[in-house]
């Protein structure tokens, strides 16, 4: 009896440190798996990937400020029609067109006219340049200032057929062509709004405001006879220059204008333009002188 309990405990022992050996087993396994295995924990993700993820859904930050330069082809359109410059001490001016009129000596209702025809509008071209910064307010609407240098000159002339004579007492026809030459430089500061109407096309409109200064030569020169002279000599008289008189130094004009932003590289963007103001003011007071211009070329602009 006591050798068959022996035997029953035996190999209950037996059984239990096999079933011991198992579990041990699988406990191994499991911790091996798990060191081996990922951890699903949150990681940091790198600042690339971000910035990537940022870009790819539209959360990159919009840089607002634009600095740039720019440069432009200007065609000046002199809008003009009068008869000389205002006379200055000693009406040294006028005298290259007086007299103009004059009353018949026989019917004073009468008005003759005298002189050549009033200066008419010329075109003239010059370059603009200068400096721009751009605020973007929001994804449609910028406001833009450019501070810039540009030249508006013109010539003007007209001439004039008239009855004169030679020194043997015959008539001859006396044909003058009268020349006045302008040279107009301005600093000019231009605010205006943008807005972003499709894509990167953006339309604007503004005031151009110019400090300017201004000169001038007159002259008038003999045309015909090839052989005349006037009573001094020579075959021009009438020869005057220096500052414009009565000069409107502040010259404003009304802008409008659009451009085409071109991304060529990281925050550098080059923006072809166009741009037409209107002249409001008068370039000498009392007198029939505006400037518009239209103006063509191209900004390069960097994104800070």
């Amino acid at each position: 009896m006591t050798l068959r309990k022996t035997s029953i405990t035996t190999s209950a022992m037996t059984a239990l440190t096999s079933r011991m050996i198992l579990v041990v087993t699988c406990g191994v396994a499991l911790a091996a798996s798990m060191t081996t295995a990922p951890i699903a924990t949150a990681q940091e993700v790198p600042s690339q990937q971000v910035q990537t993820l940022q870009t790819s859904t539209g959360m990159a930050p919009k840089r607002k400020w634009t600095l740039g330069v720019y440069g432009n082809y200007s065609l000046n359109q002199h809008s003009a029609d009068f008869a000389d410059l205002p006379g200055t001490t000693g009406g040294l001016i006028n005298a290259i067109f007086s007299p103009r009129t004059s009353t018949s000596p026989t019917d004073p209702n009468v008005t003759n006219t005298f002189g050549p025809p009033n200066f008419k509008g010329v075109n003239s071209s010059s370059v603009a340049f200068g400096a721009l910064l751009e605020l973007r307010a929001s994804s449609e609407l910028s406001v833009l200032l450019r501070v810039g240098y540009a030249k508006q000159d013109a010539s003007f002339k007209t001439s004039y057929t008239q009855q004169g004579g030679r020194a043997n007492g015959t008539a001859v026809d006396l044909t003058s062509e009268y020349t006045l030459d302008t040279k107009l430089s301005s600093f000019e500061i231009t605010p205006m709004l943008g807005y972003k109407v499709v894509d990167e096309l953006s339309v604007y409109a503004g005031l151009r405001i110019g400090l300017t200064s201004g000169t001038f030569s007159q002259k008038e020169t003999l045309v015909a006879p090839s052989d005349g002279t006037f009573e001094n000599g020579t075959r021009e008289r009438n020869v005057i220059s220096g500052d414009l008189p009565n000069f409107t130094s502040l010259q404003l004009a009304g802008v409008v204008g659009l451009g085409y932003d071109l991304n060529i590289a990281d925050r550098l963007v080059l923006t072809p333009e166009a741009y037409y103001s209107l002249g409001l003011t008068q370039v000498i007071k009392d007198l029939t002188w505006k400037v518009n211009t239209i103006r063509a070329g191209v900004a390069l602009k960097y994104r800070l």
